[in-house]
C-alpha cells in the first residue's frame, strides 16, 4: 500500500471477527508508518471477540507514528483492560509532535471502576498536549477517585489551552471531587477554552455552582447539564440563582454557552 503524501487517515470499523485482527493491525501499521501522516481517527465498534492483547498490539503500532499531531480514538463496546489502556496512553504520550488528543469510550455493559481510575491517572503522561477531549458515556463508573485522578493529571499538562470533558449519567461525584477538578483547571495558565458536559442532578448542579468561581482565567466556557435517565430531579430555584451569580466571578469571559 503506497500512498505517498498521506496526511489524514480515518477508519470506522464494526463487528469484525477476531481472525481478521492480524490483517487489520498489519494494514493499519502500514498507514501509521507513513512519514507524512499527521492526523489519525479510529472508531472501533462492537468488537467483543477481540482478545485483551489487541490494545497492546495497537499501542505498539501507534508508537511508530511519530509524525502524528492529532489522534481521535472512539472505542465502543471493546474488551478493555487496565493494562492495555494504560500502555496505549503511555505510547501515545511518546509521540513527539502530538498536540491534540480525543478519547471516546462507551460500554453498554458495566466495566470495572478501576479501568477508568487507571486511565485518568495515566493522562498525566500527555505533557505536550494542547487540546484534550474526553468522552466517557458510561459514567456510572466515573467515581470521585476518577475525578481526583483526572485533576492530578491535568495539573501536569501545562501546555493545555483547550479542554473538553463529556461524562454521562452518574451519581458518584462529590463536591470535593468537582472543586478539585475546577482548581486543577484554574492552575493551567494557558487554558482559556473549556467545555463541560455532565449529567443533571440537584447535587452536581450545586457542586458546579460552587466550583465555577475557580475558573477565573477562562475566556470561553461551554457548560451543559443533561437530565439523568428516568430522573425526576428538580433543581431548586436558589441553586439556579447561585449558579448564575457564580458567573460574575469570570471577569475574563468572552463567550459563555
Amino acid at each position: 500500500c503506497d500512498l505517498k503524501g498521506l496526511q489524514d487517515c480515518a477508519f470506522k470499523l464494526a463487528s469484525f471477527n477476531s481472525h481478521f485482527k492480524g490483517e487489520f493491525l498489519s494494514s493499519l501499521g502500514q498507514f501509521l508508518g507513513k512519514p507524512e501522516l499527521t492526523n489519525l481517527e479510529l472508531q472501533l465498534n462492537e468488537m467483543k471477540k477481540l482478545d485483551s492483547k489487541f490494545l497492546m498490539n495497537f499501542a505498539n503500532q501507534i508508537s511508530h507514528a511519530q509524525t502524528l499531531r492529532s489522534i481521535k480514538l472512539e472505542f465502543y463496546d471493546l474488551p478493555l483492560t487496565e493494562s492495555g489502556l494504560g500502555v496505549l496512553i503511555e505510547e501515545i504520550a511518546k509521540i513527539s509532535y502530538l498536540n491534540k488528543f480525543s478519547f471516546d469510550i462507551y460500554n453498554r455493559g458495566t466495566p470495572s471502576n478501576t479501568i477508568y481510575e487507571t486511565i485518568t491517572k495515566k493522562f498525566q503522561t500527555l505533557k505536550s498536549i494542547e487540546e484534550l477531549e474526553l468522552k466517557f458515556f458510561n459514567a456510572k463508573v466515573i467515581t470521585n477517585t476518577c475525578l481526583m485522578g483526572l485533576a492530578k493529571s491535568l495539573e501536569q499538562i501545562q501546555k493545555l489551552n483547550k479542554l473538553s470533558l463529556i461524562f454521562g449519567y452518574t451519581d458518584g461525584y462529590s463536591e470535593e471531587g468537582i472543586i478539585r477538578l475546577a482548581i486543577a483547571i484554574s492552575e493551567l495558565k494557558l487554558l482559556k477554552r473549556v467545555k463541560l458536559e455532565f449529567s443533571l442532578s440537584e447535587f452536581t448542579f450545586y457542586y458546579f455552582s460552587r466550583a465555577i468561581p475557580y475558573l477565573q482565567r477562562l475566556e470561553d466556557l461551554h457548560i451543559r447539564w443533561t437530565k439523568e435517565y428516568n430522573s425526576d430531579a428538580i433543581i431548586p430555584e436558589d441553586t439556579i440563582i447561585m449558579l448564575f451569580r457564580s458567573f460574575a466571578y469570570l471577569t475574563k469571559l468572552i463567550s459563555l454557552k
